[in-house]
């Protein structure tokens, strides 16, 4: 009987030392991917303000431009040279705008990506502590038949 017992807690013992193993992968695997989630999320705001920020540099530049291109008939040949290098400007921050909106776009999906790599990794984590709940109690009855023989 009392081998019988050594052998029970023993593999109680395994099964929950390998529980708690997967456990605490999980649990390391989650708060890595929570740190990576903050991580895109703050660059996603930096995009997104960036891209706000150079959107208004382009509007004013734009209008800028237009509002001087009115009196470019009477204005000398380096003003209108000026207005052309401030329109490419114009139009380069532009293309940073629709750059950065796009970054924006592929920085929301990568963090929809890792919210539900998180669920998951939960999901899984509250998977890993109900067996081992489950196996605990397992090992108790064992035992508890154990004893009864």
């Amino acid at each position: 009987v009392e081998w019988v017992r050594d052998v029970v807690d023993a593999r109680r013992d395994e099964e929950l030392e390998r529980t708690k193993d997967d456990a605490d992968t999980i649990r390391f695997e989650a708060e890595k991917l929570v740190t990576e989630l903050g991580k895109f999320k703050a660059k996603a705001r930096d995009a997104e303000e960036s891209a706000a920020a150079n959107e208004k540099l382009a509007q004013d530049a734009a209008a800028e431009i237009e509002k001087r291109r009115m009196s470019a008939d009477a204005a000398e040949e380096s003003m209108f040279k000026e207005l052309e290098r401030r329109k490419a400007v114009a139009d380069e921050s532009k293309r940073e705008v629709k750059k950065l909106k796009q970054d924006v776009r592929a920085l929301h999906e990568t963090i929809a990506t890792l919210e539900t790599a998180e669920r998951e990794a939960v999901e899984r984590f509250a998977a890993a502590a109900a067996n081992e709940t489950k196996i605990a109690k397992a090992l108790r009855d064992a035992n508890e038949a154990a004893e009864a023989r």
